[in-house]
């Protein structure tokens, strides 16, 4: 299974890109474990989490090419 994740703002510097594939990520969970550990910087930053442009909670399971964003802190006017 692959999954596309996207970075934006201030994480793009965490993980010197602004978007990557990667396999058999299944998880939330397992997404984070991967990144924080390939990145630790990673781990320093907020951020939410959308799969196909809606932030979801908890543990979601991903489905094969999903799309995965990882969404800093944002404020409006």
């Amino acid at each position: 299974m692959k999954i596309k994740i996207l970075f934006f703002g201030i994480l793009t510097d965490a993980v010197e890109t602004d978007a990557m594939e990667m396999e058999n990520i299944y998880s939330i969970w397992e997404l984070k474990q991967k990144l924080f550990a390939q990145f630790p910087k990673l781990a320093t930053h907020n951020f939410q989490i959308s799969v196909n442009k809606k932030i979801e909670k908890g543990d979601f399971l991903f489905q094969h090419k999903d799309e995965i964003a990882l969404l800093p802190p944002f404020a409006g006017g």
